[in-house]
């Protein structure tokens, strides 16, 4: 999913990029909803309408021979989502549609049936906006229009109510919605983005709680483990408490303690030297390069001695390290490269993603970084022996 407002798109190449991502986020969105086939899961899915008690349900496998759902017409261009509006005693108003023409850069809502009485009428209208919102908030297209093949006046009074207004081009008229505004005035106090809390978020959440107990307990943790490796390029990865967590277990299990040195960049977030005292061992403090804030691989050269145990390069907000340089000092003189890599998930250096040029790579979920669960953390190795041994104290030495 997108999660943040994109900058302008300056190049052809970041256009291409740009529409890429939205067009697959989109295409997994539908699939995921359209797929689910309990009715749990539904409801786990489903979109509050703001200030009305009703929900827009969207219309998957659950639905599959319901008279009351209709058709959508002919989708074989585009991919498309369908929603039901339903009121808070759970009865259909309203049916909304959403499709993504290609080049997917413009969205479109389409009403394909009208509500009847002002209350589904006014709750049709509460819904198109929070829909507006939704598709804003999941893909950031360029634009929102609504659908104009139905020509019906009364269709037209409720998008124009909802916020939608016609274009000024004379030859083809259409009814859009703006992108969002940038506030005036910004809040005193700016706060990190937050997650986007998704369907695919709500469902998982559910099934987790009615069944990830016994035998079921790490489903979902299993599973982020194996695609997260997968992703980093790694052959393992381990799921924390914190990015803190998973440096203190990485110098642990390279038996780094009492009388030996770690080298630490002195521009980061505490927790970096931290993980070294907890391990008995002592923080050296190396320069950062002057443009990228990101160690310096001359001063670590230079602070390393016969006491020196491993370097923690971090990937400054994001920011890759030279690993290329670090990676190769650290062999000539015979240490362990411990990637602190917590706000860098999906950065690249020389088409490798960060995580994957260390002995082993801690990463962050903290609510600020690019990834967030709240909390907690993930360190990736490709040592099966040094991976077995971070599972050992992570596993507290139980036998698996």
């Amino acid at each position: 999913m997108i999660t943040e407002q994109a900058p302008p798109l300056t190049s052809l190449a970041d256009q291409e990029r740009g529409l890429t991502v939205r067009s697959t986020a989109f295409a997994s969105t539908a699939t995921f909803l359209a797929g689910i086939d309990r009715l749990d899961a539904l409801w786990a899915a489903a979109i509050a309408v703001d200030g009305t008690g009703g929900f827009m349900l969207p219309v998957c496998a659950v639905h599959d021979g319901d008279l009351l759902v209709r058709p959508a017409g002919d989708s074989s261009t585009h991919t498309s989502l369908r929603f039901l509006v339903v009121n808070a005693r759970g009865m259909t108003v309203a049916q909304l549609a959403v499709t993504a023409p290609p080049p997917i850069a413009v969205m479109q809502i389409d009403l394909t049936s009208v509500p009847s009485g002002s209350a589904a009428t006014e709750l049709t209208t509460q819904a198109l906006r929070t829909l507006v919102r939704w598709i804003e908030d999941h893909f950031q297209p360029e634009g929102i229009l609504a659908g104009d093949a139905h020509g019906d006046p009364a269709t037209d009074a409720i998008f124009a109510a909802a916020g939608f207004r016609c274009s000024d081009a004379p030859t083809e008229p259409r009814m859009y919605a703006s992108r969002k505004a940038i506030p005036d005035q910004w809040p005193s106090l700016i706060l990190t983005a937050g997650p986007l809390i998704s369907a695919r978020e709500t469902v998982y959440a559910a099934d987790a709680a009615r069944n990830g107990w016994n035998a079921q307990w790490s489903k979902y943790l299993t599973q982020l483990e194996s695609e997260f490796a997968a992703y980093v390029g790694t052959r393992y990865a381990i799921a924390t408490s914190s990015c803190t967590g998973a440096l203190h277990l990485s110098l642990l299990a390279l038996d780094i303690g009492p009388g030996d040195e770690v080298i630490v960049p002195d521009c980061t977030w505490v927790a970096t030297a931290n993980a070294v005292l907890y391990a008995g061992a002592t923080p050296v403090f190396a320069d950062v390069d002057r443009e990228s804030w990101t160690i310096d691989p001359s001063s670590i050269e230079s602070l390393i001695t016969p006491r020196t145990k491993a370097v923690i390069p971090v990937h400054m907000y994001g920011h890759p390290s030279d690993m290329h340089a670090i990676g190769s000092l650290a062999a000539r003189h015979g240490i362990a490269v411990v990637e602190d890599a917590a706000p860098s998930i999906g950065a690249e250096c020389g088409g490798r993603r960060t995580g994957s040029f260390g002995d082993v790579a801690c990463f962050s979920f903290q609510g600020a970084k690019l990834m967030v669960t709240g909390e907690g953390g993930m360190l990736c190795t490709s040592d099966e022996a040094l991976y077995r041994k971070v599972h050992k104290i992570w596993d507290q030495g139980r036998v698996p």
